[in-house]
């Protein structure tokens, strides 16, 4: 046995109850995204492909038997980054953003050290995330039959359920700019101002710095060798 644990996943055909297939579908229908309280939730983003070469090669790989590694790629983004990203690849407006109330107990940061599996088997990730976020937004722009029925019946009552009843604390308005990674970007080549309502100010804060560190025992995620591991 061989046991391995992964960071957040992306990818096409991943179940559109995920951060990224969720907020794709929803910006290509005009639909709100909602972004859970200020965005600033960091997640470390490993490409489905990746994530299946290194479970292939642990699977062959000889002398491990008993050992335990961690599968993810270093590069750390928060939602508001993967956001913007998302609206800029879809030529959508940042005024689809929507704060919401977060849900409670939502981790701040998952990352996992990897540093284990390169050094034991010289696995290295081979899709840097600008190459894999765009093939997953056009996958999924040229797949809506696959992703339309999921979104219907059960699902819509699931949606409801997690985000029909959470308190908007702020939305994206035309007229001023916001910023992401310390880059200025305005939907729709406007500027965009947030306007958060009286209980609580969403803010677009930068996401904890690259070379942040968290302990090994953080990563507790159950691995899936599809797009469809925790996002």
């Amino acid at each position: 046995v061989v046991v391995t644990r992964c960071s957040n996943n992306y990818g096409p055909r991943q179940y559109p109850e995920k951060l990224v297939p969720l907020f794709v579908t929803n910006a290509i229908d005009d639909e709100p995204l909602p972004v859970y309280g200020n965005g600033r939730n960091t997640r470390d983003w490993l490409h489905v492909r990746d994530h299946c070469d290194a479970l292939l090669m642990l699977a062959t790989f000889p002398g491990i038997e008993g050992e335990t590694f961690n599968i993810g790629v270093g590069h750390e983004l928060d939602v508001l980054t993967i956001t913007d990203t998302l609206l800029r690849l879809l030529g959508k407006p940042a005024s689809l953003i929507r704060y919401v109330e977060d849900r409670p107990g939502h981790d701040r940061r998952y990352a996992v050290d990897c540093s284990k599996l390169t050094r034991v088997t010289g696995w290295q990730p081979r899709i840097p995330f600008e190459q894999g976020i765009r093939e997953t937004v056009q996958w999924f722009q040229a797949h809506t039959d696959w992703w339309r029925p999921i979104k219907q019946g059960e699902f819509r009552a699931y949606y409801e359920r997690m985000y029909g009843q959470r308190k908007v604390l702020g939305e994206v308005k035309a007229g001023t700019c916001v910023s992401s990674r310390g880059a200025s970007r305005c939907a729709s080549r406007s500027r965009v101002s947030l306007t958060p309502s009286p209980q609580r100010a969403p803010t677009w804060i930068r996401p904890a710095p690259q070379n942040a560190r968290e302990s090994p025992s953080r990563s507790h995620l159950a691995v899936r060798a599809d797009s469809n591991a925790r996002a």
